[in-house]
């Protein structure tokens, strides 16, 4: 299998291509990294959190979706997680 190389690109498990998707998911890492977190990024903190973005009205705004689910898959990403 060839992989693509995308100059100045930063070295994630999937391809981002939206700002506030980077924004989020730059944060996300950095929140788990530091010991902020309070609890690991497992599948169900995930579906905890992606129903919380539903009950509060969050699929309505694309910026604050991009950004909140950047956060999670950062989250996961750093932790090693779902």
């Amino acid at each position: 299998m060839q992989t693509r190389s995308r100059p100045n690109a930063p070295h994630t498990i999937i391809s981002i291509r939206s700002q506030d998707f980077s924004d989020g998911y730059q944060k996300g890492r950095l929140f788990y990294l530091s010991g902020e977190a309070q609890t690991e990024p497992d599948e169900q903190y995930v579906i905890n959190n992606l129903i919380a973005l539903h009950e509060d009205r969050a699929f309505d705004n694309l910026t604050v979706l991009r950004w909140h689910i950047g956060f999670l898959m950062g989250m996961v990403a750093a932790g090693g997680g779902a």
